[in-house]
């Protein structure tokens, strides 16, 4: 279906050869700046490959340096921008190595209601992670059933239902061995 605007230049991303529902940059930092730039503009630019024409994108992190690239990105492809810091936020409890569990409270800005649940995964990263999956659910909404429960338990079941492992993975309880 031709939309009438330019196609926007895809870059480096994998994600290129899809038409996703919705794409999501989850934040900029110099973690690739061997490949993507070594100035988080250059960066953003890059990341910015992902936005297509007409499908709605996430950004994770508001950043003075990158928001601009975003916000001009996404006006050519024609696509609807959400910046996931400021629609919502993620207070962390701590970690309970005894049950592999982590306690969070997530609040939309907007209405300033709030939603408590658990998680897996035990990072402090997770503070940031939560509200960029609060912004998708929002969107996907329009498109599929999605329930508060299904929000709660894929939250707090993601390691069950995905196979992620990493950091802060609870790798033995007896004696307790985690992995940082």
């Amino acid at each position: 279906m031709d939309s009438g605007l330019p196609p926007v230049p895809r870059r480096l991303d994998s994600t290129n050869i899809i038409d996703p529902l919705l794409s999501v940059i989850t934040n900029i930092g110099y973690d690739h700046m061997d490949l993507l730039g070594d100035t988080l503009g250059k960066i953003a630019s890059e990341k910015a490959g992902i936005i297509k024409n007409n499908t709605p994108v996430i950004i994770g992190e508001t950043s003075l340096e990158t928001e601009k690239i975003f916000l001009d990105r996404a006006e050519k492809a024609g696509s609807k921008i959400y910046f996931a810091d400021q629609l919502f936020s993620c207070s962390l409890g701590n970690m309970n190595y005894m049950n592999g569990e982590r306690r969070y409270i997530l609040t939309m800005h907007e209405t300033g209601e709030s939603f408590e649940g658990k998680t897996g995964l035990g990072g402090d990263y997770q503070s940031n992670n939560i509200p960029v999956v609060a912004c998708a659910v929002e969107i996907l909404r329009n498109k599929f059933d999605i329930s508060e429960t299904h929000i709660e338990k894929g939250i707090e079941k993601v390691m069950g239902n995905t196979g992620l492992s990493g950091r802060w993975q609870i790798l033995n309880k007896n004696p307790l061995v985690n992995q940082k």
